[in-house]
């Protein structure tokens, strides 16, 4: 896999939507290959399909043949410590030297840049982190995919199916699986990432899959007789990038007296933007026929610009002001100002109604939902919310100040199934009133990397995908502005989200680019730049700041059409 060029990656970097990558039925096996009889299991498998393999580098030292020959014929090549120990106990001086001497062990024998690093035991904290990174590794697979946690690397985590991590240690030595149980669980585990388009991890280890040959031999026949693939690290990265098709440009405006569409016209074609994402005031109440939303929209498309729609959810400073009693309430039974319930039928139908009479009346090709999810845990205690959390999760009516205490899983679990179905329903209306409407959302970059975050805000990332046709990631924080956190949230947005269109949200200041060093370049190992390149494109955030966030206020116009 080649590395893209620097400056033809910036370049694409500035680009917008794109079509979805045609990622579905990847399946990416990983093999800990770290001691034992794991080289005599690796040649008596005899597998031939294409592989990621995880070396400890004492095993390597061991083994320097085996190595070399899996390094020639294509397979990616990991890191996986030296001697196999909990990274975690070590010192600071012993976890530098025994990661030094991993990569330098494996590298030297394989003849390979090695840029992948697996963990022992899937094990690490922030301090084993920091050394991977220190040490020029780009991409990791310590963590569960279903529970991102890697606050530094982009990560390919290991799949997790019915609360279950897919590994042949976790099947056959844990659970103590019969074959044709493990065969039956592989499948239709594989069935339901295929389904979503996410990548199917699997961690295997020579030794313990060779006792169960047919299994894995069944399972690969399976996928092929399917059409599915079989991937190391670097060649899906690569796979994705290449299925993305043609980039796009957008730019997210607000229009008004600081803003009006002339400027956002002139922002468009001094950028080559194709698609437009436009904040538009008063949507709860904007009348039908020739209003000033409207001509912004005709005059925008009148350029051969998709005009995409910017639409408020549950952070809806308008709707809550204009209705009370559909506003968020916390633990203590205080409502909030700017956010409503999703639970809330009168706020649920409310915005569902609205989604589709916007799509008809202003004919726009798309919906940007945005204001998505809860402002912390600590809301939505609402009656209406506690009520549908009773009734959706078999739990007895509790007190709001317990739920948390004695219900936390459940109850985070059913905030992010109430996101998803209100994102599923909006846009089940918005589709009704015009079939081709391009469904996005934007979602913050971190909640992408962090489980907890997403449980703080209620946006799975896994549910919402399968029902939207893009993601634009916000980059909001400080710490989302360099190149390897934009690559660690492409990265996990796309094995999390699965086939759909992923966008990076920039702020004007940071237009001139992302400097970066290609010094891996044609390097069969991922690299940063190849990371980049997963996103389908950027959109740029024009729109003007506000000390509390909410959108510019001004009066109603109705204006006639242009003739």
């Amino acid at each position: 896999m080649r590395a893209a060029c620097v400056a033809g990656l910036l370049a694409a970097l500035g680009g917008g939507v794109a079509a979805p990558p045609a990622a579905a039925g990847d399946v990416l096996l990983t093999f800990d290959t770290e001691f034992e009889n794991d080289a005599e299991a690796i040649v008596e498998l005899g597998l031939t399909v294409d592989a990621t393999y995880f070396w400890t580098g004492s095993y390597a030292r061991q083994h320097p043949q085996l190595l070399q020959r899996l390094a020639s014929q294509g397979h990616t090549i990991g890191a996986h410590s030296f001697f196999h120990d909990d990274l975690t106990l070590l010192d600071p001086e012993q976890l530098r030297a025994d990661i030094d001497l991993n990569k330098a062990a494996v590298e030297s024998i394989s003849g390979v840049p090695v840029t992948a690093f697996r963990a022992p035991f899937l094990k690490f904290n922030d301090a084993v982190m920091a050394e991977v990174q220190r040490q020029g590794f780009l991409i990791d697979s310590s963590e569960e995919a279903a529970w991102p946690r890697n606050p530094r690397l982009p990560v390919l985590g290991v799949s997790v199916f019915e609360n279950l991590l897919v590994s042949d240690f976790d099947i056959f030595d844990g659970l103590g699986l019969d074959d044709a149980t493990a065969l039956d669980f592989l499948i239709r585990a594989y069935a339901e990432h295929d389904k979503r388009g996410q990548p199917f991890v699997m961690l295997l280890h020579p030794r313990i899959i060779a006792r169960h040959a047919s299994v894995i031999r069944d399972f690969i026949a399976h996928v092929e007789t399917g059409g599915g693939r079989f991937l190391t690290f670097a060649d899906y990265i690569d796979t994705v990038t290449r299925s993305l098709g043609a980039r796009q440009t957008g730019i997210w405006a607000e229009v008004g007296p600081s803003f009006d569409v002339a400027a956002v016209l002139a922002q468009a074609k001094a950028r080559a933007a194709t698609d437009v994402y436009l904040s538009l005031p008063h949507l709860l109440d904007l009348p039908q026929g020739p209003t000033l939303a409207a001509l912004a929209v005709r005059k925008v498309q009148a350029q051969g610009i998709r005009l995409h729609l910017a639409f408020p959810v549950m952070h809806n400073p308008e709707l809550a002001a204009a209705r009370p009693g559909t506003r968020m309430d916390d633990d203590w039974g205080r409502p909030s100002r700017d956010w409503i319930s999703p639970s809330h039928p009168q706020a649920r139908a409310l915005l569902i109604a609205r989604a589709h009479d916007l799509v008809a009346s202003l004919g726009v090709d798309g919906v940007l939902l945005c204001g998505l999810g809860y402002p912390g845990l600590a809301w939505d205690f609402s009656p209406a919310a506690r009520q549908h959390f009773t009734a959706q999760s078999a739990v007895s009516e509790v007190a709001p100040g317990d739920i948390l205490l004695l219900h936390y899983l459940p109850w985070t679990q059913w905030r992010s199934r109430e996101t998803a179905l209100l994102v599923a329903e909006i846009a089940a209306a918005a589709r009704s009133s015009k079939a081709e409407v391009t469904i996005s959302v934007s979602l913050p970059a971190a909640a992408a990397t962090d489980f907890r975050m997403q449980e703080l805000t209620g946006q799975d990332f896994r549910r919402i995908g399968g029902v939207v046709d893009a993601i634009i990631l916000s980059r909001s924080l400080a710490t989302d502005r360099d190149g390897a956190s934009l690559a660690r949230g492409l990265l996990a947005t796309r094995a999390q989200a699965g086939a759909v269109a992923i966008l990076s949200e920039v702020d004007v200041a940071d237009d001139a680019g992302i400097n970066l060093a290609d010094y891996l370049a044609g390097s069969a190992q991922p690299t940063l730049p190849t990371l980049l390149a997963l996103s389908s494109g950027s959109v740029a955030d024009l729109r003007a700041r506000h000390t509390h966030g909410n959108l510019t206020i001004w009066p109603a116009l109705t204006l006639p059409l242009d003739p």
